[in-house]
């Protein structure tokens, strides 16, 4: 509920050093109108957010439910907000933030923007759902990173890094990423047509299931990619064109039946890391791209995830069924884990072109990108279908890095460079890091064993550690005592 005299608020940032905490179990709401976002802040630095918002009762409340213009050094932590106008956070020209536990759904436009050199900002734990642009869009915007990010039913992308003429996003991290039934792409990075190039962007640890691309790269340099899984989308799995020396490592899943729509398209790339169509020269199970990514063919889709769910016990809306009529007061935020949110309704089996996109009227259905225990569908190594050698498509997909050479060294744009762990990354708050996400020398890690944004739940317990002599050194890993449901 919201106390009286605080429904309808805009608050605005006027000083430095200053925290907006709503208590636990208020909802504040905005104004209702279109002029001017929740919470606002311009020029400020070491400031904090924390709370639940929403508009008011029609998804044309407000403009945005965070908006950040040259901010510095400030957080935003356990943050929930859905159902505005505009976007759920923006930043702007702000740099050096830390975005984590967040929620953001149902706007009618992107979940989180940064845009205008909204550089070096660290975003973690997001889950962002059914708003009308993309999930997660980078314009203009560098050197940022994202860590576990679950991006599902958004109108357009997933994850977007994107131009705006010459100015490119560039320099970018991305980790453990599920993007699932977006209208458009899963994920895709997009530069200047005919000018300037999105440069050494680095992914890890991608899953990209029934949007109309798996990852599209346009117009682009020295990308980066360990460890894809994209399947079943409507136009191809992986999308390449003008996308200069790529580089694809670990694992790559792709849809079994290779050839348009499943597979890999590539065109007017030079060194672009895969094959046009069969995505290696060979196209067979277990070749290699030049950069030494293992190729996986994915019989059925259908059981990676645990994808629509008959009940959530957290959310106020949803009937027996996981389901509920559209409504901008949906209980948008309440879920069993963060890798659950709102969709298209699933009356076909998944997946399905009719899952892709926004659900605005109607029934809605609650859908969980959590793994599925007896996650298999991946094809064995001799190409048979059954017999005991099929292999998980995601669960335990990816070895416990055990020397520390299990590494890559990332280029920021501007200059400088990182070293960091693959399947790993960094436990947010351990006391040992500087909580950037990436899994470094010195760090409490958590394993990263999953391709995607779930890694586990439960407790954390033991998994391994790293001593001296490698790239990295000195590192505990942990992990999630259960992996699947």
């Amino acid at each position: 509920p919201t106390p009286p005299g605080l429904a309808g608020l805009n608050f605005s940032f006027t000083a430095d050093r200053i925290g907006l905490v709503s208590m636990p179990g208020i909802t504040l709401t905005g104004p209702g109108n279109a002029a001017g976002s929740m919470v606002a802040a311009t020029g400020r630095k070491f400031i904090w957010v924390e709370g639940r918002w929403s508009g008011a009762a029609t998804p044309t409340a407000n403009s945005n439910a965070i908006a950040w213009n040259t901010v510095r050094f400030s957080a935003i932590r356990k943050f929930s907000a859905s159902s505005g106008s505009g976007i759920g956070i923006l930043l702007t020209t702000s740099v050096n933030n830390s975005i984590g536990e967040v929620l953001l759904s149902n706007f009618t436009g992107r979940g989180i923007q940064l845009t205008t050199q909204a550089d070096h900002n660290t975003l973690w734990n997001v889950t962002t759902f059914n708003n009308g642009a993309a999930g997660v869009e980078l314009t203009q915007s560098n050197n940022n990173r994202l860590t576990t990010v679950t991006s599902s039913a958004n109108a357009t992308r997933g994850v977007y890094l994107v131009n705006s003429g010459a100015n490119v996003s560039s320099g970018n991290i991305l980790q453990n990423i599920t993007a699932v039934n977006n209208g458009s792409e899963g994920v895709y990075i997009l530069g200047q047509a005919g000018g300037t190039l999105a440069a050494n962007n680095t992914l890890s640890n991608v899953i990209a299931v029934n949007n109309t691309r798996g990852l599209r790269l346009a117009n682009t340099n020295n990308t980066y990619v360990a460890n894809l899984a994209a399947i079943t989308q409507s136009t191809w799995d992986v999308q390449l064109a003008t996308a200069n020396n790529g580089v694809f490592a670990g694992v790559l899943k792709v849809t079994n039946t290779i050839g348009a729509p499943n597979g890999c398209s590539v065109a007017s790339s030079t060194s672009p890391g895969l094959t046009t169509t069969t995505c290696t020269a060979t196209g067979a199970y277990g070749s290699t791209t030049p950069g030494g990514a293992v190729l996986h063919k994915v019989l059925v889709a259908a059981g990676i995830f645990r994808n629509g769910v008959l009940s959530d016990v957290m959310n106020g809306s949803e009937n027996v069924l996981g389901e509920a009529t559209y409504a901008a007061g949906l209980d948008w935020r309440n879920f069993e884990n963060i890798h659950r949110g709102w969709g298209l309704n699933d009356t076909a089996a998944f997946p399905a072109a009719a899952q892709r996109g926004r659900c605005t009227t109607g029934t809605c259905q609650i859908w969980d990108w959590s793994l599925k225990l007896g996650d298999l569908g991946d094809r064995g190594p001799n190409g048979a279908v059954g017999g005991g050698d099929d292999v998980p498509v995601a669960m335990d997909a990816l070895a416990l890095p055990t020397t520390g050479n299990e590494a890559v060294t990332h280029t920021f744009a501007g200059g400088g460079t990182v070293t960091f762990l693959l399947n790993a990354i960094e436990l947010q708050g351990s006391g040992a890091g500087n909580n950037d996400g990436l899994c470094q020398s010195g760090e409490t890690c958590l394993y990263s064993g999953n391709i995607g944004a779930y890694q586990g739940h439960g407790a954390l317990q033991a998994a391994g550690t790293i001593g001296t002599g490698g790239t990295v050194q000195n590192v505990i890993l942990e992990q999630w005592d259960t992996n699947g449901y």
